[in-house]
Formats: C-alpha cells, sequence, structure tokens
C-alpha cells in the first residue's frame, strides 16, 4: 500500500521540483556575502542566495533518492537478469541525450562565434575558454550544458549498480551510514561523474527499495528533528556563504531538506489538498 501512496506523493513533487531547479540555475555561480538585510540590495541578496543555492539544492537530492528507490523496484532474485533488463535501454538512452544536447550547445556556441567574426564583430567573452578547453572536459568532466550533469552522474549510478547492491546487500544500513559519512565529510572521489551526493542518495533510496522499506513512514519519524536541523544549518550555511567551511553545513541542511521535502508532500498527498494536474 504504501508503494502506491508513495508513488502519489513522488508524483506531486515533480513540476515543483523541476521549477526549483529552473529558479536555482537564474543567478551565476559566485557566491555573496549575507548578513542581516539592512538595504533592499542586502535582502535580494539574502533570498537569491537561500533560495538558488540552497533551496535549489534540495530536488537534486530527491532526484537521486527517487532515482535509486524506482530502480530496483523491479529486482526479484536474479541480479544477473535483473542486470541485463535495466542496462538493455536506460544508460543508451541517457548517453545518447546527454551527449546529443552538449553537442547541440558547442555548435550553437560556434556558430555564433563565426557570425561573429564573419560580421566584423568580437567573439563573445566565454569563446577563449571554449577553443582552448579539450573536448572531453567540454563534453563530460565539465559539460558545456552545465544542467546535465545531473544525467552524467545518474548514468553513473546505473553503471555501478552492482556495487552499490552488494554493498547494501552485505553490510545492510551500515553500508548508508557509511556513506552518510562520508557525504558529510565532503570526503569525494574525484573522479567526473561520481560525486557522494549522487551516491548517498542514489545508494539510500536503493536501501530502501532493496530492504522493502517505507520511506514516508522513516521520514514521518524524524519530521520534527530535520524541520529543526534544516533550518538551523540554512541559518549557518547562509552566514558562511562562500567560506571553505560552508559545504559542511549545506550538506546538513541538504539532508533534513529533503526529509522535510518529502514530509511536506506526504502531508498535502494525506489531507488531499495537491492540486488535480500534480496528482498520478
Amino acid at each position: 500500500m504504501y508503494d502506491l501512496r508513495l508513488s502519489r506523493v513522488i508524483d506531486s513533487m515533480r513540476l515543483p521540483l523541476v521549477y526549483v531547479v529552473v529558479m536555482a540555475h537564474l543567478l551565476p555561480f559566485t557566491f555573496k556575502e549575507v548578513s542581516l538585510p539592512d538595504t533592499s540590495n542586502e535582502l535580494y541578496t539574502l533570498i537569491s542566495e537561500m533560495f538558488s543555492y540552497h533551496i535549489g539544492r534540495i530536488p537534486v537530492g530527491c532526484f537521486f533518492l527517487v532515482s535509486g528507490y524506482f530502480f530496483f523496484t523491479k529486482y526479484a532474485d536474479n541480479l544477473l537478469q535483473f542486470g541485463f533488463s535495466q542496462l538493455k535501454n536506460k544508460p543508451g538512452r541517457l548517453l545518447v541525450l546527454f551527449f546529443a544536447c552538449n553537442i547541440i550547445m558547442l555548435l550553437a556556441i560556434l556558430l555564433k562565434n563565426f557570425i561573429f567574426v564573419y560580421s566584423g564583430l568580437r567573439n563573445d567573452v566565454a569563446y577563449p575558454y571554449f577553443s582552448e578547453t579539450s573536448m572531453f572536459q567540454l563534453l563530460w568532466s565539465s559539460p558545456i550544458n552545465f544542467p546535465l550533469w545531473y544525467v552524467r552522474h545518474l548514468m553513473c549510478m546505473i553503471l555501478i549498480f552492482p556495487i552499490i547492491f552488494y554493498f547494501i546487500k552485505l553490510f545492510k544500513h551500515y553500508a548508508i551510514i557509511t556513506l552518510g559519512m562520508l557525504y558529510l565529510g565532503v570526503i569525494e572521489p574525484g573522479i567526473p561523474g561520481f560525486s557522494m551526493t549522487a551516491i548517498f542518495f542514489f545508494s539510500a533510496g536503493a536501501y530502501f527499495s532493496i530492504y522493502k522499506g517505507d520511506i514516508l513512514d522513516l521520514f514521518d519519524r524524524v519530521k520534527v528533528v530535520s524541520i529543526l536541523l534544516m533550518i538551523a544549518f540554512l541559518v549557518l550555511s547562509l552566514l558562511a556563504n562562500g567560506e571553505t567551511n560552508q559545504e559542511y553545513f549545506m550538506r546538513v541542511f541538504l539532508i533534513a531538506g529533503v526529509v522535510s521535502l518529502v514530509n511536506l508532500f506526504a502531508y498535502l498527498e494525506s489531507r488531499d489538498l495537491l492540486p488535480p494536474a500534480c496528482s498520478v
């Protein structure tokens, strides 16, 4: 029964989370100092930094959590057969999408600058970066169509799913605790396509799927703690905005934020307060 309800909750989250992700990419990738606002500019900085670089990162954790959960829902007993069925189509489609969108972006930039030069104008300010950067960087390690980094990470999670599966099977919840500690410790693999954000949240979702755990029930039990942690570490992260220790505060905020966001939509679903367009 909880699987059906979880599906309804997740379906209701899709559109709002996509909107938040779009809003998060409207600002440049620079951090500004945040303080208690005395002027309208300081208030704007506080609000924009809070939504774009903090709240705007919560959907990423949700997407990886959900992806890990649903990836393993069809697993029965035969990992080889399951793996073949999963790898037959998913990575290929994602790979085509990822490279096609990046190549289109690259060609568009090259065409624009060709037209500029042909018309007697200067190249745009970003062109030297593209002309001096390797194709590996432009199409993979630092994709030119940057928002597609999520697709790249998801492909990598799908490719290493047997490692994730056996790690969870061998160590059970201790596997997720270990990955959570690595995530909170900001210990990263340093390999393009792999990050502790993807590994931790995808594996957490996989754990609930493999062991048939009730995500909504567990999250509901810690709803008060998660809200308090989310608020406290949001404030700490904002005060440390742009500093080297900010990411430590940020990651506690993000875990609590994912739990709180799922709890919010679960509450709306239980009260039948979701708009019809967001329901299954």
